[in-house]
Parts: structure tokens; sequence; C-alpha cells
């Protein structure tokens, strides 16, 4: 086998790229979709998107900088068909809160920087249930250790974010269960979610694994099983779907070759 994988190898040097042999048909991902509309982003800012949120929506989010406690604060309601900009900063580092209907959950201990979240964002489309076993197939949220009460995460009392670098997504799941977020393109950026329900309870974050660029074979973490799940898929003994042939273009150059399995063991040393 590592006879098979050094000479494949050597033949993706000398032509540049190699696709597997069914290439020409990649199957969907049925958890996560990667969309086309994707963005640019600065350092330094604080970036707010919203998907399937009403202009009655009461949530929100913010960040409170740890040296001055200057509150960075964005209502959801304002970012209905657009996203929204706020510079922040270099010199602070963050806590981080999401609220509504008055109330608000966070970590005080946290502590959130914004100088290098800057670069590319991709549009994910994400059915909840999939990749979250906290969510039901609808996408809504049963308290089991509480009250027994299930929240559509759609009321105006209930609050779910996911955050990713200096993206933030505000959403409310649709009809099927899923929504739509922006993720940073960047080896080992992991995206969580916070949730803020009426009776005052949620989840403050939860790191989601199938939502982390790089992670080729979408578990644990960005680590060394991606470079070689990597380097058989380039050797033509593995498949990729969507999603992964995604996650391995790592320099986002719209190859995957031997140059991203490079860049992959270089971000995950660092």
């Amino acid at each position: 086998m590592k006879k098979l994988l050094s000479t494949a190898l050597a033949a993706v040097m000398a032509t540049g790229s190699i696709v597997s042999a069914n290439a020409a048909v990649v199957r969907e991902n049925k958890s996560v979709q990667v969309l086309d509309s994707g963005v640019k982003l600065e350092n330094n800012t604080l970036n707010v998107f919203t998907y399937n949120l009403s202009k009655n929506t009461l949530g929100g989010v913010c960040f409170y900088g740890k040296n001055t406690g200057k509150p960075y604060a964005v209502q959801y309601k304002d970012c209905i068909g657009k996203n929204t900009v706020i510079s922040m900063p270099s010199s602070e580092s963050y806590t981080r809160f999401v609220s509504a209907n008055g109330g608000s959950s966070g970590n005080t201990y946290a502590g959130y920087s914004f100088a290098n979240t800057g670069g590319e964002y991709a549009k994910l489309k994400v059915k909840l249930s999939d990749v979250s076993s906290y969510f039901n197939s609808d996408g809504s949220y049963t308290d089991t250790d509480g009250n027994g009460a299930t929240y559509t995460l759609r009321e105006n009392g209930s609050n779910l974010t996911f955050f990713s670098g200096g993206a933030v997504n505000g959403v409310a799941p649709d009809e099927n269960g899923c929504v739509e977020i922006y993720i940073k393109a960047k080896p080992g950026v992991k995206t969580a979610f916070s949730t803020f329900l009426p009776n005052y309870s949620g989840i403050i974050s939860m790191y989601v694994p199938m939502l982390c660029f790089g992670n080729i074979d979408l578990k644990g973490s960005t680590n060394v099983n991606d470079v070689t799940l990597l380097q058989r898929y380039l050797a033509g003994d593995a498949e990729f779907d969507k999603l992964q042939m995604f996650y391995s273009d790592i320099n986002r150059n719209g190859k995957t070759n031997v140059k991203d399995v490079t860049d992959l063991q270089q971000a995950i040393t660092k």
C-alpha cells in the first residue's frame, strides 16, 4: 500500500492534479450543501447574517470588550435581507452573548479576537438534525433535561446563532429543518452554535465537526486523519462527496491536488 500510495502521489506531482475515476458524478452530501454565494470578509470586523427570520424577531448578539466593557450589539431584525458589519478594535478581546426577549446567555471568561478573521467564507445549507443530535428532524429542540417542552427555535423568545470566525449567523429552521450559514474557508476554524430559549435556558457554545473547513473525514477536528484521507483520494483509493471536495481544496484554487496535502499538513501543525 505504501508503494502504491507513493507511486500515485508521484503521478499527481507530475500532472498537477488528479481526480477519481467517477469524478464526473460527485454525489451531494445529504446533510450539508455548499451554495454558490460565498463572501470575503475583512479582519477586525463583525459580520452578521440572518436566515429565515422575520422583522419581528427579538434575537440578537452582543460582544463586550474585556478591557473597556464597551458593547458591540446587533439586533437580528436590523439584518433582514442584508448583512451588518461592525468594526472591532484589534486591541480588544471579547466576551460573547446571545439574547432574546430581554434575556441573554454567554461566557464571561471567553476571549474572542477578530484580528485574523478576514478571508473567504462559504455559504452552506445545513440540515440541523444531521449535524447535531441537539436538534429534532424538523430543526426544533426538545428540552429533555428540563420541562420536556419542544421549541421550534422560531419563537420570538428563541435565539439560534452559528459562529465561524468573523461571521455571526442568526437563523431559524425552515420547513425542512435547514438553515443557511457562512463559515470561514480556512482549515481548523471551528463553527459552533448557541441557543437561547423562552424558558431562559440554552447552549452557550457547541462545536459542530461537520462544519469545519479542512475536516475532510467529517469527524472530530481537522487533523492528520484528514491528511491521510486526502492522500487516499488522490491515490484513487477513496471517493469524496461535494462537501468533502470543497473541504479538500485547501488553497481554494479550484483544484484538489498534492499542493492541498502540503497546505493541510502545514495548517494542522501551526
